[in-house]
């Protein structure tokens, strides 16, 4: 019954965050940040670098100087 419930509930789970990270990234973008695509690298990745969910196609978001402020 619980998982019924939950199957019926995940759709509306999954839109609601989707919603939250576009929100979130029109914020930052509103505040002067800049979204850059950031291409995968061809050079194998430290275990532990694969475990935090460093992954293709993820943002880095460059300032307006253009310096790095997060990844």
């Amino acid at each position: 019954m619980m998982s019924r419930e939950a199957a019926k509930m995940e759709p509306g789970f999954w839109a609601n965050s989707l919603k939250t990270d576009v929100d979130s990234l029109n914020r930052l973008k509103e505040g002067g940040m800049e979204a850059v695509p950031v291409q995968p690298s061809s050079r194998p990745m430290p275990s532990s670098r694969m475990r935090s969910g460093a992954r293709a196609g993820a943002l880095r978001l460059v300032g307006a100087s253009g310096e790095i402020t997060a990844r």
